[in-house]
């Protein structure tokens, strides 16, 4: 279903779902084609945006992070490629000011997984994505 939304949306782009857990930012390369997008819409491991971003920067790639908890969620922002060395400066400037990563909840609550979607979605229009 996610993969036909994509399509309608982003009929230039061929979704790819990485379904295997990604611990480096060179697990991603294979997945991510120069200038692609890329939505990440899991939580492990906490360090899994900043690998992402990684990747996005060298692949010039452009992405969305979402996720949630039993009572939070989260969604974005959409970060375009020339923002994600900002997006990993922050993401570094939040840890040495919090300390350590927060360690991603053990479960994830059906309706606020739908909120995020719903949200991510949103920020997936085209018109965002090349601005």
């Amino acid at each position: 279903m996610a993969r036909e939304w994509l399509r309608e949306r982003l009929p230039e782009e061929e979704p790819t779902a990485v379904t295997e857990a990604i611990t480096t930012s060179k697990a991603l390369t294979p997945y991510l084609r120069e200038g692609a997008f890329l939505g990440v819409a899991a939580d492990r491991p906490a360090s899994l945006p900043e690998l992402c971003a990684q990747t996005c920067l060298e692949r010039g790639a452009s992405m969305i992070t979402g996720g949630c908890g039993l009572r939070v969620g989260s969604s974005g922002p959409l970060i375009r490629h020339a923002d994600v060395p900002a997006f990993i400066a922050s993401r570094q400037e939040a840890k040495t000011t919090a300390g350590a990563a927060v360690t991603p909840m053990a479960a994830s609550f059906g309706p606020v997984n739908t909120l995020v979607d719903t949200t991510m979605g949103r920020d997936l229009r085209p018109r965002r994505l090349h601005d």
